[in-house]
């Protein structure tokens, strides 16, 4: 307010109003005493939708008797030209203004699953533009736009074909020759990626724009459980229980470990390690150790229990004694022999954990289709079973039932011996036949573990053997190679699989040797199967070898115990200069198996970058970075070594450079290196 031709600090400005069409009003009021009479009020607006400011003057004029009721006439008459000019100015505001750009919207964003962030705008113009822009932490943009885009794909920058923008029209119900939009922005989160990124949206109309813009502060990672639980047995006989969860974001994982049984359940106390990946998500392994006598109760259970804020709400499974990877084993038949008046049946079982087995024989008549309960009698003897302790930790016993032969006159009667333990869903069973031990009979073939190296090498031939006893002369072998979705592939001696472009080529089978039985009339027999492992092809594969002999097989399955790649190192150190005039030391370890490795530089564990991955064989690669001082190779004797050890090496591997190397980088561009005079002119004559 000015009075008089003066400024007056005294006016008031009350509350901005917002109106019904967006535009907003605004009231400017001045008191003056009765004893102040000037001779004009004037009000000046200044706004930025108008190219001068707007004066409009009102002069005051008193009457003798009067006075006070001319000036509040004044006053009034001045306010009311003061709004009619703030009504004016919102007119040409909401004509010229432009369009209204609202925050940006979105829900919360997932690592790898499809997200979408919203963005709208009013009172645009037919012609308005919409354009989207993704700055990286890096500093790296990029702009995309609303437009259909072109065949030219090749010429579209690759990180803009990972983003989608779609934009909707409405008629604006304000402003009939304007429209209100809404714009999508359609993509695939990733915490590496997008993680402290920011999302612009822009949107330009009549040579304007606006834009609000979106900080990517929160981007989850859910975690992942890509292996199953794990089960280690302890020197103690305990069970060691080992859960990895990777990939997640942020750091906090909320994991628990509880025990059950019936209604009452328990704490158990767990140990965590976290460690964090290249691509700036976290792993997270949790052990616990429970006693391996609680496994005998079936009903006992394990409840791992994890929540993460990627979840919408805590997620737990539940372990018990079926959960467990050592079940019994046993083979299809019983086997048997005579001796003196008796036959004695057999049958073994084999990796099985808590030792709680329990053992029941059985008849099964050809008339009667029932089992019958074999007990302890005058005809049957039943020994007491008796467990063994592997070197697996893990138990073995050998169940026997002897009877008389005089007492055997039945015919057609299978004997069954029926295994139970609570890591099965169901009892386990063998059988036999009378004609399998009587003493007209020859002796039951029987066939050995196949031997071979516990530790393959991805690359080096492996060749694995497999014997059996008293055979006939028409036994066949099959090798049978099981895949990790359980399909079986037959692989039958001297067939020719080099042609054969399936699951079976690489496979060589054939008869090693043959020798005559201690018994008349039979084989001893060996047969041997070779092949080259790779880590793709056999890491979850299973080998068996099954002996097919008077119409009755028997099967073995050679345990693994590790498959490894070694490391391989094709090139030497890289190095390169940095901004800073920093030596940077790289070195590309590839193809090894399993993913763990140690690696040093300058025997100091600490390095400043290992990014491993994944290869498309299985194996693993790994880029290891370490960076040393510019003034490091000014003394041409200072040398770099760079070493790493793998569980497939008998000892340490390592790499070395110094400024005498060969594959030095700088050996012609010396000068250019921060290297001092002298260093330059020893390295000078050591090349002429």
């Amino acid at each position: 307010m000015i009075k008089d031709g003066s400024d007056v600090s005294s006016s008031l400005i009350h509350e901005r109003q917002k109106n019904q069409d967006n535009t907003f009003s605004i009231t400017s009021s001045l008191i003056l005493p009765s004893t102040d009479r000037p001779k004009s009020i004037s009000c000046k607006v200044h706004h930025e939708s108008l190219m001068a400011p707007v004066h409009k003057e009102t002069q005051l004029l008193y009457s003798e008797d009067g006075d006070s009721a001319g000036l509040l006439v004044g006053v009034i008459a001045g306010v009311i030209i003061l709004i009619v000019i703030l009504g004016v100015i919102m007119f040409i505001y909401k004509k010229k203004r432009g369009a209204q750009v609202h925050q940006i919207t979105g829900n919360k964003m997932i690592d790898g699953m499809k997200t979408a962030l919203h963005c709208t705008a009013s009172n645009c113009s037919q012609k308005t533009q919409v354009k989207w822009i993704i700055r990286t932490k890096d500093g790296t943009t990029c702009e995309i736009t609303d437009r259909e885009p072109d065949n030219r794909e090749e010429e579209q920058p690759l990180m803009s074909m990972e983003y989608k923008v779609s934009t909707e029209k409405e008629a604006s119900k304000k402003n009939k020759s304007h429209h209100d939009i809404t714009t999508k922005l359609t993509f695939i989160p990733s915490v590496s990626r997008h993680l402290g990124s920011s999302v612009t949206c822009r949107v330009i109309t009549q040579k304007k724009s606006q834009e609000k813009t979106l900080e990517l502060a929160d981007i989850y990672a859910r975690p992942q459980f890509s292996e199953p639980v794990q089960f280690t047995i302890t020197d103690q006989g305990n069970v060691q229980l080992v859960v990895n969860s990777g990939k997640f974001y942020p750091k906090p994982l909320q994991i628990s470990w509880e025990s059950k049984r019936g209604t009452s359940s328990e704490k158990i106390p767990s140990q965590e390690e976290v460690t964090e990946n290249p691509d700036a998500t976290f792993n997270l392994t949790s052990k616990c150790t429970v006693s391996g006598e609680t496994f005998k109760d079936p009903t006992w259970k394990v409840i791992i229990t994890w929540k993460h804020e990627s979840m919408d709400g805590p997620q737990s499974i539940e372990l018990s004694a079926k959960d467990l990877p050592w079940r019994p084993q046993i083979g299809d038949y019983i086997e048997g022999d005579i001796q003196d008046d008796k036959i004695q049946l057999r049958c073994s079982v084999s990796d099985y954990f808590p030792d709680a087995l329990t053992v029941r024989w059985f008849e099964k008549r050809k008339d009667c289709p029932d089992l019958i309960e074999v007990p302890e009698s005058e005809k049957y003897t039943i020994p007491k079973i008796t467990e063994n302790k592997t070197d697996k930790k893990t138990f073995m016993a050998t169940c026997r039932l002897s009877l008389k032969t005089l007492l055997v006159t039945e015919k057609d009667v299978l004997l069954i011996c029926r295994v139970d333990h609570p890591s099965l869903e169901k009892p386990i069973e063998a059988k036999t036949s009378p004609a399998a031990y009587r003493d007209t009979d020859v002796q039951s073939f029987f066939v050995n573990n196949i031997q071979g190296p516990q530790k393959w090498y991805n690359g080096e031939k492996v060749t694995l053997y497999c014997a059996a006893a008293y055979c006939t002369q028409d036994t066949r072998v099959i090798w049978i190679v099981t895949g990790k979705d359980g399909t079986e592939h037959e692989i039958c001696e001297d067939s020719d699989l080099r042609k054969d472009g399936g699951h079976c080529a690489g496979y060589t089978a054939h008869r090693e040797r043959t020798d005559a039985s201690d018994l008349q009339g039979l084989q001893d027999i060996t047969s041997c199967l070779g092949f080259t492992p790779s880590i793709s092809q056999h890491k979850h594969v299973a080998i068996s070898c099954k002996f097919i002999c008077n119409e009755r097989s028997k099967k073995k399955t050679f345990q693994r115990k590790q498959l490894y790649a070694k490391p391989q190192v094709l090139n030497p150190i890289k190095l390169s200069l940095t901004d800073s005039g920093d030596v940077q030391c790289a070195l590309d370890i590839e193809e090894f198996y399993p993913s763990n490795i140690q690696i040093k530089w300058n025997n100091e564990e600490k390095v400043d970058l290992n990014k491993q991955s994944e290869n498309i064989n299985s194996t693993y690669s790994v880029h290891s970075v370490y960076t040393l001082p510019g003034s490091f190779f000014r003394d041409p004797q200072s040398t770099v070594k760079v070493s790493w050890k793998h569980e497939s090496m008998d000892d340490w591997e390592w790499r070395q450079m110094s400024a005498l190397d060969r594959d030095f980088p700088w050996k012609q561009e010396l000068e250019e290196i921060p290297f001092p005079i002298s260093f330059w002119y020893h390295a000078t004559l050591s090349e002429m």
